[in-house]
Order: C-alpha cells, then sequence, then structure tokens
C-alpha cells in the first residue's frame, strides 16, 4: 500500500492542536482581541481535525474495513504510529486510537506467529485500554490481558524485554470480570497471583516481576476498598452486606502485599504524585482491614497533603487527598451528619479557589481526583453549595463546555419565558405544578430552568478529555463512552438528590436531554417522565447552540439560524417538541436568539477565557 501520510504526522499535529488548548488570556486583553483569537484557534483546528481524519482513515479505517490487507511494511508502519503516540510517557497521549492500531496489529502478529511482536502489542493494547477504562465503569475495555495465557508456556525463552512486557499486561487481568462481577474477584486475585509469582523464578529481571506483583495488587485493592464501601451503605440502610471481604484464603497474602508495597512507596524516589495515590490506596485497605482508626486514616490523608505540598505538587496534592476525604467522610465516618457536612463544606470551601489557579491538565489521574472530589462533595454538602462546586470545576476542566453551558441556559431561559405566556399548558405537571401553579411561580420556575440547564452536561465530567478531544471523530470507543455522560449525572449527585419535585426536575434534564421528544430516538432508552417539558427545552437549546457556535467548538462551520430553525421544524413532533419548535419560530424570539449566539455569546467567551468567571 502506498501511504500519502508519514506514520510522526498525526503525534506532531495533536501535539499542535493540544498547544492551542493551553493559549493563554488576560484581563487585560480587549473582548475584541481574545474573540479574534479563539476564532483563529477554531479555524486553525479545524484544518487540524481534517488532516487528522485522513490520517486515521489511512492508518486504520484502511484495513478495519478490508480495503487492505496488512502485510510487513505497513505493519511497520502502523507500529512506528502506535509506539509515537506512546512519545516518551508510559501510557499513549490518544488512547482510542492507539487501542485501534494494536487490534490490527495483534490480529496480524498473531497470525503470521510472531511472538515477540505479539507481546508487545498486547502491553501497549493494555495500557490503551486502562486509560479509556478511566472514562467508563464496565471492564469491557479490558481485552488485552486475556490474550497472555498461551505465552507463559514459553516465559523461559522471552527476553527480559518481553517477559516484563507480558507479565505487566497480565497484572491488569485482575480489571477483567465476568458476570459474577466482585463476587469472583477474591478467587481471581489468588489465581493471578499465584501465576506471576510462577514467573519469578523464570524471570531474568525479577525485581521489575516483583514490583508488577504491586500493580496487580493494587489494582484489587482499588475493588476491595469499593466493596467495603458499598457494604458500608447496605449495612447502614439495615441489609446484609453485598459481598464477603474477610476470606481466608486471600486475605494473608493481601495484606502481606499492601504492607510491602505501602513499604515500597514510603523510600521511593519516584513520581510523588504516583506515591501520593498509592499510600491513598493503602491506607484505605488498612483502614477496611482494622489496622488503621477513622481518625487515624483522616491524619493520614492530612499528612500525605503536606507531603504533596513538600515535594511541590501544591493544589494537585490537596486535590487527591481531599477527593479521599471527603468519600470516607461520606461512606465510612462515625461522626454525626451534621459534623461530617462541616468538615466536607470546610473542605470544599477551601479547595474551589485553588482548583481555579491550577493550570489545566490532561493527566487522567488528576481528571479522575476531579471527578471524584465533585462526587463526594456533593454526597455531604446541599444541593446549592454542590451547584457552585461543579460550576467552578466547569470552568477550570473545559471552558469550552462551561461556555456551552451557560449559552444553553439563556436560550432556554428566553423559550420557557414565551412558553410561559403563550402554552402554559404545555408546561403542565413540570416539577409537579399544574400549568395555573405554574404561572403563579413565573421566577420560580425561571430559576429552577437556569439550574436544570447549568447541571445538565455535568456527566460529562467522568470523560473530559473524550469530550474536549474534537482534533478528529470519535472512535466507536469514545462514542459509548461520550453516550454514558446523561448517566452519569446521577452518579455524581445522586446522592444530594433528595427527591424533591424540583431536584427530580434537574435529574431528569441532565438524564434525558438526548432522548427524542417522542421517545423513539436517542438515549439513554429511558421513559420520559412529567418533566418532559423541560427537557424538550434543553434538548432543543442544546442543539441549537452546538450547531450554530463558530467561536468556541471546532467541529464544523456555524449554521445560519434560519438553516437550524427549518431543520428543527422538519423534526417538529419525533426529535423536537412541536411547542418548542413553534415558539422558536416565531420572528421576535428568533431574533432574542440570534443576539444570544451572537453579541451574547461573545460577551459570555469573554468573561470565561479572560477573567475564569463562573456566575455569570
Amino acid at each position: 500500500m502506498q501511504f500519502q501520510h508519514e506514520p510522526d504526522e498525526y503525534i506532531n499535529n495533536l501535539m499542535e492542536y493540544r498547544a492551542l488548548d493551553e493559549t493563554q488570556f488576560l484581563p487585560s486583553e480587549s473582548k475584541e482581541e481574545v474573540i479574534r483569537k479563539l476564532k483563529e484557534i477554531s479555524r486553525r483546528k479545524k484544518e487540524i481535525a481534517e488532516k487528522q481524519n485522513e490520517i486515521v482513515a489511512e492508518y486504520a479505517e484502511t484495513f478495519e474495513n478490508g480495503t487492505e490487507k496488512l502485510d510487513d511494511e505497513s505493519s511497520q508502519r502502523l507500529g512506528k504510529f502506535v509506539e509515537n503516540l506512546f512519545l516518551d510517557h508510559q501510557f499513549p497521549v490518544d488512547p482510542a486510537i492507539a487501542l485501534r492500531l494494536c487490534r490490527l496489529l495483534y490480529s496480524y502478529y498473531h497470525e503470521t506467529g510472531d511472538r515477540d511482536k505479539t507481546i508487545h502489542v498486547i502491553c501497549l493494547g493494555t495500557k490503551s485500554e486502562m486509560i479509556l477504562s478511566y472514562y467508563q465503569s464496565d471492564s469491557d475495555f479490558f481485552e488485552f490481558p486475556q490474550l497472555c495465557e498461551e505465552f507463559f508456556p514459553a516465559f523461559e525463552e522471552l527476553s527480559k524485554e518481553f517477559q516484563n512486557e507480558l507479565v505487566y499486561a497480565y497484572s491488569y487481568r485482575i480489571n477483567v470480570r465476568t458476570d459474577k462481577g466482585y463476587q469472583e474477584l477474591p478467587e481471581l486475585y489468588v489465581r493471578v497471583e499465584e501465576r506471576m509469582r510462577a514467573c519469578v523464578d523464570g524471570a531474568i529481571d525479577k525485581s521489575l516481576i516483583e514490583s508488577l506483583l504491586f500493580t496487580m495488587t493494587a489494582n484489587f485493592a482499588n475493588y476491595y476498598c469499593d466493596m467495603c464501601r458499598r457494604n458500608e451503605i447496605e449495612i447502614r440502610k439495615g441489609n446484609p452486606p453485598l459481598f464477603e471481604t474477610k476470606q481466608a484464603t486471600f486475605l494473608e497474602q493481601f495484606v502481606k502485599n499492601i504492607r510491602r508495597m505501602e513499604s515500597e512507596f514510603k523510600e521511593t524516589t519516584g513520581d510523588p504524585r504516583y506515591v501520593i495515590s498509592m499510600m491513598i490506596l493503602c491506607y484505605q485497605t488498612y483502614f477496611h482491614l482494622g489496622i488503621l482508626s477513622f481518625d487515624e486514616l483522616l491524619q493520614k490523608f492530612d499528612e500525605l497533603k503536606i507531603y504533596g505540598e513538600n515535594q511541590g505538587l501544591g493544589n494537585a496534592a490537596d486535590l487527591a487527598t481531599a477527593s479521599a476525604y471527603l468519600g470516607y467522610l461520606y461512606y465510612c465516618s462515625p461522626y454525626k451528619r451534621e459534623e461530617n457536612e462541616r468538615l466536607s463544606r470546610e473542605r470544599v470551601n477551601e479547595l474551589i479557589p485553588k482548583i481555579l489557579e491550577m493550570k489545566r491538565s490532561r493527566d487522567h489521574s488528576l481528571s479522575w481526583n476531579i471527578v471524584a472530589f465533585l462526587a463526594n462533595s456533593s454526597f455531604l454538602v446541599n444541593f446549592s453549595e454542590f451547584y457552585d462546586t461543579a460550576l467552578a470545576f466547569t470552568v477550570y476542566v473545559d471552558k469550552a463546555l462551561y461556555v456551552h453551558t451557560v449559552m444553553v441556559r439563556k436560550i432556554c431561559h428566553l423559550l420557557l419565558s414565551r412558553l410561559m405566556e403563550e402554552k402554559p399548558e404545555f408546561l403542565n405537571g413540570t416539577c409537579g405544578k399544574s400549568a395555573r401553579e405554574i404561572l403563579e411561580s413565573k421566577e420560580e420556575m425561571l430559576d429552577l430552568m437556569d439550574q436544570c440547564a447549568m447541571c445538565h452536561d455535568i456527566g460529562k465530567h467522568f470523560m473530559i478529555d473524550v469530550v474536549s478531544n474534537s482534533s478528529r471523530r470519535l472512535t466507536e470507543d469514545e462514542f459509548l463512552i461520550i453516550k454514558s455522560h446523561p448517566k452519569n449525572f446521577e452518579i455524581v449527585c445522586d446522592q444530594n438528590m433528595s427527591e424533591t419535585p424540583k431536584q427530580k426536575c434537574i435529574r431528569d434534564c441532565a438524564l434525558l436531554h438526548h432522548r427524542w421528544h417522542n421517545g423513539e430516538g436517542g438515549y439513554p432508552s429511558i421513559v420520559h417522565t412529567e418533566n418532559r417539558p423541560f427537557v424538550d427545552i434543553i434538548a432543543i437549546a442544546d442543539s441549537l447552540d452546538a450547531a450554530t457556535d463558530s467561536i468556541g467548538r471546532p467541529y464544523g462551520v456555524g449554521k445560519s439560524l434560519e438553516e437550524l430553525i427549518a431543520e428543527f421544524n422538519e423534526m417538529s413532533g419525533t426529535r423536537y417538541a412541536r411547542e418548542v419548535t413553534e415558539v422558536l419560530s416565531e420572528p421576535d424570539v428568533r431574533e432574542a436568539v440570534r443576539e444570544i449566539i451572537t453579541a451574547q455569546r461573545e460577551e459570555v467567551n469573554y468573561q470565561i477565557y479572560a477573567f475564569n468567571h463562573y456566575k455569570l
């Protein structure tokens, strides 16, 4: 096959794209200058995305759809492409594309009998799956660790490099679960550990194999602590525990491994961020094993915060330890609720301004800590405090997403105002109110709509690096991740929602804003509720902003408002509610929307990018 692009073009384009994301804006810059720079960034991003799509089509789609077959020369080019994605880092900068290419290369090398290259690709594929697993909680991504078994009989014949890569990939076997879920984990832990320990005697680099046992133990400890936390919740409800966590068959060796892991990381001079995450895991495990009391656990978290500050991590260390601190206050605290709330409120209020000072990072562990902090804070503070926390975090993690959220709120506010004037019967039942009651509480309903609009995309915090990666078309894996964002709102906010009619309305809007009005399309496949009118308003505002934004969302040229309204009318009664499309078609409403998506959009972008404002 004659390739048109070199293997390093993709990574070079991606680095330029990410550099554009790091562009700094200052309050001293004029609005005109900020908007000019944003438009120029958007224009350049679109050019890069077009080129990236060409490269992906050439290196992946050509072979996936059978247009061409891999041969020795093309497999070498694909292999170089994948290696470039890893740069000098342990994990790929674009895990979804790396995973697609690893699947192609595995099939080719396995079929041609190239054992060493097959093992290498299994290792790279496992690393790619590990990153993607951060954004979706199920274990479907972990296919590569299951491919290791056939190579263990010849383990001693392998070179040191491929021994290490094989055991590394296999250490993630603990992440692959069947329908039995967590119930099989203790048995699986014993089986995987036995296999790994059997490799030590025949290993060339015995110390590395031993260290990979820490990786496997850490993976299991994550699940073990989660099992224990779930048990705590059930016991608190008066139910029996869900899992058996004190099985003698695995517990003794598990404790020994955790103690060795703690000792190893206390003495290491490695990456302090990794040290903190591993030590948090060790201390959580000790607490669930009864080795640490609850007070001692919180003290250990505070000690790690100080350690991180001394290591120069600053606010990143505070975020990691605060996430764990808040989580355990909710799941396992023996304190009274008032004390839990007081301690949580202090930690949340202390950290929010620090987050806004942090430089945006694509570190997946940092993204995970942000999500954990957000979710754990929602369990303990009241909804209005959680709401402010979520908005502040959105400005930090993705300003373009926050601009979109504000724009949706403005459009929704306008549409709801007109609907209350002209079609109040359409709103009947929303938030448990009759049409008459809605008219009697207009300001209250407008305030509620503002909250619904601002919360509708909070679930995207779970996948922020996927959401903000518009440098190419989404892969199937990424699209599945994106489609989960409505349901993710419940993970973030489920414990906070006391099922008042208002909070149920907020939840329904987040959960159903991608579900068609007639319930026959979109996602997730859940039946609409009495709050469908608010969902219908957000659905059309969401589409309208995304399709007309030519400043900050580089998906293509923004459509004209007239083109878009015509499309909405064509889908009236199916995807969109007829009442909403009719109101949107009214000349004065159309002109008010035009002013929102032009002049007001520029002002919102200016305030967010130049000033980090999140209360707009």
